[in-house]
């Protein structure tokens, strides 16, 4: 896991659970920004507010930058018909 060490990428001496973790972080500029741990309660929380306040929600849109866990937190509501 380079996040633990400068480990040659693929070498097999490193693939065990001492070096290697399942879990994953995204980075910009140097801070770290999401894991996998953390990414769930990220998207849930920015998306489900704003759809259970509205009433019937049918057509989203997603503005600015964003990745398909948005899109499956949407599509957990049976009322969403289109996502743009």
């Amino acid at each position: 896991d380079m996040l633990r060490g400068p480990y040659p990428l693929g070498d097999k001496r490193y693939l065990d659970d001492k070096f290697v973790s399942s879990e994953r972080m995204v980075f910009l500029d140097g801070t770290g920004q999401g894991s996998t741990d953390t990414d769930r309660v990220y998207y849930e929380t920015m998306v489900q507010p704003a759809m259970f306040a509205h009433s019937n929600p049918q057509r989203v849109a997603i503005v600015g930058g964003g990745n398909g866990q948005i899109i499956g937190q949407l599509l957990k509501h049976k009322t969403v018909e289109m996502i743009v």
